[in-house]
């Protein structure tokens, strides 16, 4: 522990710990003893827990079939032929959206073992795939089109190759982008 001062007083903070982050903790310390003074139960002490450190990330909800329609209509546009949702593609887009908004960050991958290979095979994918990343999107259709408008990402978007996808969507509240998207193109 390092020992700061703040307006006077002495504070405690954690090693790296921001002055916003050490506010929280406060905050939510002194909530827990004012719940366990009152007799709160454990659930009371999970919800002072979330409200002290801010909503969790959980996978969102997307249109799954609205989605493949809005994608094929820009690859039958360009002459790429159609794809079709597949349910492992769809499971390991989730697995890594969830995995960046955990994070706060966009990247496809996160250190051994989370390379796009290596997710791609632990999901049992043997033939050929990519993978397009983005953040910050509001919907559906806006990923997407950002997809369409990035000459790499188009170019997995309109790979003739790839025949399914796979698409899903994470957030976090609490994160600099919100949201964060994972489409997987590949060859089954």
């Amino acid at each position: 522990m390092r020992y700061i001062r703040l307006g006077g007083g002495t504070s405690r903070d954690m090693p790296g710990e921001t002055q916003a982050a050490s506010a929280d903790r406060r905050r939510f310390l002194a909530g827990l003893a004012a719940a366990v003074l009152m007799g709160e139960t454990a659930p009371a002490f999970v919800s002072n827990a979330e409200a002290a450190f801010g909503p969790r990330v959980s996978a969102a909800k997307i249109n799954l079939r609205k989605a493949e329609r809005y994608i094929n209509r820009i690859r039958v546009r360009h002459g790429a032929g159609r794809v079709r949702m597949e349910g492992r593609l769809t499971k390991a887009a989730q697995r890594h959206s969830l995995m960046m908004a955990r994070k706060g960050k966009l990247a496809h991958q996160f250190g051994p073992g989370t390379r796009f290979k290596d997710r791609i095979q632990k999901a049992g994918i043997r033939g050929s795939a990519a993978e397009n990343i983005s953040a910050g999107y509001s919907s559906m259709e806006s990923a997407v089109d950002s997809w369409h408008q990035s000459p790499g990402h188009r170019r997995n978007l309109l790979n003739r190759k790839l025949t399914h996808i796979g698409m899903a969507a994470a957030v976090n509240p609490a994160s600099r982008y919100k949201t964060y998207w994972t489409l997987i193109l590949a060859h089954l």
